[in-house]
């Protein structure tokens, strides 16, 4: 087998297959998680998963040999390769499935196009196996090979290009041109810039462009104060290059913002099964509202966590007991003068209810003539809707209905709205 020290041409972008969102600057996620896959469904030991944009999950499923396809939590597709203990899978915008066949009759890895034609990718049959791997989109596929202690990539436009060293030596260390035990692996299309989750050195490794001489940026040796890994096993960047880190050996996921890195998921320095705990986080990714989900390797789950909205936790609160569908003082209040053409974010707390009513109140209810209610589906949690709000005027239950907007924060709901099209309606509550 032969192997070059080369750099990559970096080609036009033409889009990636995996999201990548773009959160404020305060972004924040639910530290309770929802368990949307178990091992019924992903065996167990699974070792990776991949998300598209469509939110469809791939999943490398080592006890039945295929790759099972969900959307919304239903099994849409079953694809029969035969697989043996595949530990990572990637997806292109094209649609081809690359996964790792190390252990199956085609070795290495493979590429499975759309008419399930399967391609054993020449040269990247070596003796080890390749921990995880990453697909530009200018067709160049990147391998971490944990026993190498080493990083190749190949061009998957000709077949029999050469194997391309693009980080570390092949033998293990803790120096700037070497990795220990490396795991998962993260490219910037634009930059072709390679984030290592160096494992065995408790680090994440960044390899500029053309460099084949790292710099610590988060963990051991970092030049600047981060935050302590163990065993980082999985990196993803948002939109402003910010970090995510599975963090195996804490049992935590670790995220980057503007002042630096802190614990987003699994920060009770303890492993367990419960909802805010995770029991060797092996790789996460992103869906395309920016919620987080977490391959939970040592409870053979595949655990949600919600983003929780801006709304979340900028909003004004009013707690106002006229405002309660029992109540019936008189009908002179009005919304009209309350809020205005602009969404203003609610959340009803306390004595005067915690939520708009969603049946339609009695004539002259909370202080009103016309009294709102919801008239639609509240959402679930870390999710946001439009809907709309009735008015009860005399025997008509919708007169003159406006839209808002309603947000699940969890363990409470916010509410954005604006003016009424008329007075003496106004917004009643439960």
């Amino acid at each position: 087998m032969f192997f070059l020290i080369l750099f990559l041409f970096i080609g036009k972008i033409s889009g990636i297959s995996y999201s990548q969102p773009n959160f404020s600057f305060n972004a924040l996620w639910n530290p309770n998680g929802t368990t949307i896959l178990n091992e019924t469904f992903i065996g167990f030991d699974l070792l990776d998963f991949f998300i598209d944009q469509n939110n469809t999950f791939y999943i490398p499923n080592r006890n039945t040999g295929q790759i099972l396809l969900f959307s919304q939590r239903n099994l849409t597709k079953t694809i029969s390769i035969n697989l043996t203990n595949s530990s990572t899978i990637f997806v292109k915008t094209n649609g081809n499935i690359y996964v790792d066949t190390f252990y199956s009759i085609y070795g290495g890895i493979s590429e499975i196009k759309y008419n399930m034609i399967i391609n054993p990718i020449k040269r990247m049959n070596l003796c080890q196996q390749c921990f995880d791997l990453f697909v530009t989109e200018n067709d160049i596929l990147y391998c971490s090979f944990t026993e190498r202690h080493q990083i190749l990539a190949k061009s998957l436009i000709n077949n029999w290009n050469l194997l391309l060293i693009v980080a570390g030596t092949g033998t293990q260390g803790s120096t700037s041109t070497t990795l220990r035990y490396p795991h998962g692996i993260f490219v910037e299309n634009l930059t072709s810039n390679l984030y290592v989750a160096d494992c065995g050195n408790d680090r994440i490794q960044l390899f500029q462009s053309e460099k084949l001489t790292a710099i610590t940026i988060v963990g051991n040796g970092s030049i600047n104060i981060t935050i302590n890994l163990n065993c980082p096993t999985a990196i993803i960047l948002d939109t402003s290059k910010y970090l995510y880190i599975a963090d195996s050996g804490n049992n935590r996921i670790i995220g980057q913002e503007i002042n630096g890195f802190s614990c987003l998921i699994g920060c009770s320095n303890s492993f367990g099964s419960a909802s805010n705990q995770l029991n060797q986080p092996l790789s996460l990714s992103f869906d395309n509202s920016g919620n987080i989900y977490v391959n939970d390797r040592g409870n053979n789950r595949i655990q949600k966590f919600n983003l929780i909205r801006p709304e979340c936790f900028s909003y004004i609160t009013i707690n106002d007991p006229s405002r309660l569908t029992t109540d019936n003082g008189g009908c002179f209040l009005c919304d009209a003068t309350v809020f205005n053409s602009t969404t203003t974010w609610v959340r009803f707390i306390g004595a005067g209810g915690t939520q708009l009513a969603t049946t339609p109140p009695l004539s002259n209810r909370c202080r009103t003539c016309a009294a709102g209610w919801y008239r639609g589906s509240l959402p679930a949690p870390g999710m946001t809707v439009n809907g709309t709000v009735c008015y009860v005027w005399n025997s008509d239950n919708c007169s003159m209905p406006n839209q808002i907007s309603a947000t699940n924060c969890g363990s409470f709901y916010v509410f954005g709205l604006v003016a009424p099209q008329a007075c003496l309606r106004r917004y009643c509550t439960i």
